[in-house]
């Protein structure tokens, strides 16, 4: 049996994990790391699918190939019953900026992308040379990164609280690691690469707010959070204590938990991890200008977080060697600020590369 660590327990590590259990699914499979849940950069981030090449670089097709992906398998949880405990949902909203926003990978991942007439504009108030309206697919991260370690659990993965030093700790106990460490991997991986771009965001309440804002030209954003409540569960739990009824109709309502994320910005090379308070009032002024609604809603906390960036994304097999001996590695890491847009496209390219490896591995031991 192939025994396989993957470091790393943010959106990316986690999703890579499952994606190589359902490619391998008689290996065994180990997340190691020293940050779950709330303590990772995953935790924190907007969650609204909305990737563009100005945030991304690298090969335009592979881009195109892995949001694409992503897409398919965030909307796959919507559509499929699983919304309200995966944190996916559909939600429309609107861009503003006096640039034409003509992003290639933005308009072939969302959906009914449109600019507003004169009259649109003028009615929301918007005053930048160009408007959008598109829908697309939001993620409420805390919820997700419990989805995804609740299918790793239950697909037989095992987790350790472990900070990881070298990867040559590994060798000798692990057949293949893989790297999802994020900014870790300037000193696991002497990759000077990969740099932070840092972001603060406020959470608000704001139950009000039903559709989503951003302006380009100031990376400023709100992001309303909601989650699905199937009232059928609560009237056939009370309705089944009695024999009187002869049907029950049942529907879904989606219901939003008040929270609006409120971003933001990208200070890049910048390691702190502290919160600036003229920073967080600086977000709360930007995101007022763009959508008054927001004027009045409670600060519900104030948070920053260093995106792990890399131009371009490392997505790649590398047989590493420790005093002679050899230990095979899988590269996933990078993402910065469309991390989430990403994540399941490069998932299963990684999960890949690991099956390769697999294969060449039993292929020789069969020699």
């Amino acid at each position: 049996m192939i025994n396989i660590a993957v470091i790393g327990a943010g959106i990316i590590g986690l999703s890579t994990a499952v994606n190589i259990q359902n490619r391998l699914p008689n290996a065994t499979v180990t997340v190691i790391a020293d940050k779950f849940e709330k303590d990772t950069t995953s935790y924190g981030a907007g969650g609204l699918i909305r990737p563009t090449y100005r945030h991304i670089k690298g090969d335009k097709v592979v881009l195109k190939r892995w949001c694409n992906a992503s897409w398919e398998y965030f909307s796959g949880l919507s559509k499929g019953g699983r919304s309200s405990e995966s944190g996916v949902f559909h939600l429309g909203g609107y861009v503003v900026s006096e640039q034409e926003q003509n992003d290639e990978l933005c308009d072939s991942t969302v959906l009914n992308v449109r600019e507003l007439s004169e009259e649109e504009k003028r009615r929301k108030g918007f005053n930048q040379a160009h408007s959008y309206f598109f829908s697309t697919l939001g993620i409420s991260p805390p919820k997700y990164l419990t989805f995804l370690m609740k299918e790793f659990r239950e697909k037989g993965g095992t987790v350790i609280f472990q900070t990881v030093v070298s990867l040559k700790e590994f060798v000798g106990k692990y057949d293949i690691v893989v790297t999802c460490c994020g900014l870790r991997a300037k000193e696991l991986l002497n990759d000077d690469g990969i740099f932070p771009v840092q972001g603060h965001t406020v959470r608000v309440f704001a139950p009000w707010l039903k559709q989503w804002y951003m302006n380009t030209d100031t990376d400023t954003y709100l992001i309303p959070h909601k989650f699905t409540f199937n009232t059928s569960v609560i009237i056939l739990s009370i309705l089944s204590k009695f024999t009187f009824y002869t049907s029950v109709s049942l529907h879904l309502i989606l219901r939003f938990n008040g929270e609006v994320v409120l971003g933001g910005c990208r200070k890049k090379g910048d390691y702190s991890l502290d919160i600036d308070e003229d920073l967080c009032n600086d977000i709360m002024r930007r995101c007022e200008e763009l959508c008054p609604e927001i004027k009045g809603a409670k600060v519900v906390r104030n948070w920053v977080g260093l995106r792990p960036t890399r131009e371009p994304v490392r997505i790649e097999k590398e047989l590493k060697n420790f005093d002679g001996k050899k230990l095979k590695v899988v590269h996933n890491y990078g993402h910065g600020a469309n991390g989430i847009s990403l994540s399941w496209g490069t998932a299963v390219d990684a999960a890949q590369l690991v099956y390769d490896w697999a294969n060449d591995m039993q292929f020789t031991s069969k020699l």
